[in-house]
């Protein structure tokens, strides 16, 4: 079992702005190859999600 460190957790991160900035601080301490590398690695999901099966719901209230 993992011993939980209260100390250790960033409690600001855990809100959505805290971890947006979070986020937006990591992305500034990158190089510009390691940007351009994950550059292409968001294409390739894009890529990827844009060929998946699209799954169409109907809304529960719609009659057949």
């Amino acid at each position: 079992m993992i011993k939980n460190d209260n100390k250790s957790i960033q409690w600001k991160n855990a809100t959505w702005d805290g971890s947006r900035i979070a986020q937006l601080k990591k992305s500034l301490k990158l190089t510009p190859k390691q940007r351009f590398e994950a550059l292409d690695d968001f294409i390739e999901v894009n890529n990827w999600f844009s060929k998946a099966v699209k799954i169409k719901h109907r809304h529960s209230s719609q009659k057949n």
